[in-house]
């Protein structure tokens, strides 16, 4: 398995993660736009997967969760006031 540093200030992807979000780069900028704790969350739910199955679908939806806007969690982010 890839191994993640997430003790880091700026998490840094995993190889297969990686690959995914540069074939998105609508979602490329998104993750680098979330705060490094966010980040952290989204690895660290990847790399908790056993099954490489699992892992790939995760990494699936963490691309439509931040083609999205979506939070690490799921939940939707606050709407931005103009």
């Amino acid at each position: 398995m890839n191994q993640v540093v997430t003790h880091s200030v700026n998490p840094v992807p995993t190889v297969d993660l990686a690959a995914a979000l540069a074939l998105q780069p609508e979602a490329e900028a998104a993750f680098a736009k979330l705060p490094p704790s966010h980040q952290r969350e989204y690895l660290k739910w990847i790399e908790e997967a056993r099954k490489p199955q699992t892992r790939q679908r995760r990494i699936e939806k963490t691309i439509e969760g931040l083609l999205e806007n979506q939070k690490p969690n799921g939940t939707q982010p606050p709407a931005q006031r103009s």
